[in-house]
């Protein structure tokens, strides 16, 4: 069975186009079947998402279960390798939280650069302008400053954890996820396919 959450935004997006298209088609040439008349003009975006096609067999049911990277999390073990492993279960050092209603309305905020041989990201790329700078799909939106930093009790900045399709598609593409698009580069990830504008 495909593990449809892997399927991203984007992706079902352009199905449901697709879809309108096509049935928009059928419709003008006389061949679309009854039980899809309803569909008839109806915007692609209110059309029925591409995971609700995937149905189960009669006798059998589907059940929803999303724990975060769980697939990741059993190959890293299974695999024995320890950067997979590192990067599940350890903050990341890169990466510190930013407080919630921050005026840019980003989560994190980049604070060093690991090195290459962790990251994937190779030192041309260590660009000084994303160190503690806000960025969102590859714009700059401004400076941050410490009093934007989540601290722990004792005043330390709290890092995030590693986001894993982030630091996939890094490694692939050899740069920093701030150049990057999230909904298209990021989801790439989630399916291990490259985006076709790459």
């Amino acid at each position: 069975m495909p593990n449809t959450l892997n399927w991203p935004s984007y992706v079902n997006d352009r199905i449901s186009l697709s879809v309108a298209r096509c049935i928009k088609e059928a419709h003008e040439e006389g061949d679309l079947p009854e039980e899809l008349s309803k569909w008839i003009d109806v915007p692609s975006g209110d059309l029925p998402s591409i995971r609700s096609c995937v149905t189960a067999p009669p006798g059998w049911i589907l059940v929803e279960s999303d724990y975060a990277t769980a697939e990741m999390h059993g190959l890293a073990v299974i695999s024995g390798d320890k950067m997979l492993q590192k990067l599940l279960s350890e903050p990341d050092p890169d990466w510190v939280y930013m407080k919630a209603g921050n005026k840019y309305g980003i989560e994190a905020v980049r604070v060093g650069f690991s090195p290459t041989a962790e990251t994937g990201i190779p030192e041309t790329a260590h660009d000084p302008e994303y160190i503690m700078k806000a960025w969102k799909d590859n714009e700059y939106l401004g400076e941050v400053t410490d009093d934007m930093l989540v601290r722990d009790d004792e005043g330390n900045p709290v890092h995030t954890s590693f986001d894993i399709h982030w630091s996939l598609i890094e490694r692939t593409y050899g740069k920093c996820r701030e150049s990057m698009v999230k909904k298209i580069d990021r989801n790439a990830a989630k399916v291990v396919i490259s985006p076709s504008n790459q």
